[in-house]
């Protein structure tokens, strides 16, 4: 209950749990959690610090009255179980911090009130919400997510990558370190630039073929297992090629090309464990014959693949991605046609051999080049980028 005259704001909780009052401030130190059904804070602020964490039994309410306000300290969580009613004037605070509202809660807001998940400005810390399996978000004012949208400064790695097609990061020399690696048409090259550190970080530059005639795809993946990354890559505008860079460790690295598949036209490249067996398989689009396949590992110390087809009508197929979009836990296929304007999901049968089933989910994409899926409105499926 609060106290009027003090202004200090006292409910129950479990003794294992420490908290401070005094003023008109009620300071949590580890987890706030309060069994009665009602919790209000009147005209008051709570304060959640270290990893903090509100807590209200499902159905339960928690009301901030006029004036009132709860902030998260910067970075931390604030977990909602019960119901938060804000009205007109109060606000929810998390700088920097995750909001979580569990299956049950409830966040009500006034017109007026505000919940701000944001970071200072200048901060690299933005706010998250997350909304549980029948959770509510009601809101009659405005919900403000994340901080000050990010400053990016160009640093220039190369200017001699010629026709440079496609590029992507990861820790190729295993330094702890991000490293740089690169396919450019131009000069038919597959190559990686090497992170020496720094701040910004400087770069050395190692071709690693520059016979990959029209080189366009390269993608990182550990295929033999060996805790070192590999290097996926396709080539050649006609009888092309799809094939893995052997990482064979070293400072820095040094790579053995070793063939998968002569393909024609061979474009993008991408690995994922497609048949669920525990080591990772090669997936390739190729615009010439209009293929979208997959590369069976047999899982060997230097593994060879087998080809599957998973269509032969992705009319100039120029991209494929592997995730699981259904949630059923195996591998399913994206793909992007040029020619037809196609996104489509080919849907894995789950069979020890897969078996997919094309699925469109847009015949509009004027000239698709590139798809890839993540989950864009945070509640918990994959959504398609194209």
């Amino acid at each position: 209950m609060l106290n009027e005259t003090t202004g200090a704001l006292f409910y129950a909780i479990p003794p294992a749990i420490g908290a401070a009052t005094g003023g008109d401030v009620l300071i949590a130190v580890g987890r706030a959690f309060s069994a009665d059904p009602q919790l209000d804070f009147a005209g008051k602020a709570l304060t959640l610090r270290s990893r903090s964490v509100l807590r209200q039994p499902a159905g339960g309410l928690y009301t901030l009255a006029h004036d009132s306000s709860l902030e998260a300290a910067r970075g931390r969580d604030l977990t909602l179980q019960g119901e938060l009613i804000a009205p007109a004037d109060a606000s929810v605070s998390l700088s920097g911090s995750t909001f979580t509202v569990t299956a049950g809660g409830t966040l009500t807001l006034a017109a007026g009130a505000g919940v701000t998940l944001a970071a200072p400005a200048g901060s690299a810390l933005g706010g998250t919400a997350t909304l549980g399996a029948g959770a509510a978000l009601r809101a009659s004012a405005a919900l403000t997510l994340g901080g000050a949208p990010p400053d990016f400064v160009r640093r220039v790695v190369s200017t001699t990558a010629a026709g440079a097609w496609t590029a992507g990061a990861a820790d190729l020399d295993g330094s702890g370190g991000v490293d740089i690696f690169f396919a450019s048409e131009g000069d038919n090259t597959i190559g990686w630039h090497q992170n020496l550190g720094g701040s910004p970080p400087e770069f050395t530059r190692w071709a690693i073929s520059s016979t990959a005639r029209g080189a366009h795809g390269i993608f990182p993946a550990d295929l033999d297992a060996d805790g070192h990354t590999d290097l996926l890559a396709t080539y050649g505008p006609n009888q092309g090629s799809v094939v893995w860079y052997q990482n064979d460790g070293g400072m820095p690295a040094s790579f053995s090309e070793r063939a998968i598949a002569a393909v024609r036209g061979a474009f993008s490249v991408f690995a994922a464990d497609v048949d669920s067996d525990g080591d990772l398989d090669v997936l390739s689009a190729s615009n010439e014959d209009d293929t979208v396949a997959w590369y069976e590992s047999d899982g060997g110390a230097s593994p060879s693949f087998t080809r599957r087809v998973i269509s032969s009508s992705a009319d100039g197929a120029q991209s494929v991605f592997a995730a699981d979009l259904d949630g059923d836990a195996d591998t399913d296929v994206l793909s992007a046609s040029y020619s037809n304007d196609t996104v489509a999901w080919h849907e894995n049968g789950g069979e020890p051999a897969p078996v997919f089933a094309e699925r469109v989910i847009s015949r509009a994409a004027d000239g698709a080049t590139s798809v890839f899926a993540a989950d864009l409105d945070g509640d918990g499926d994959l959504d398609v980028l194209s």
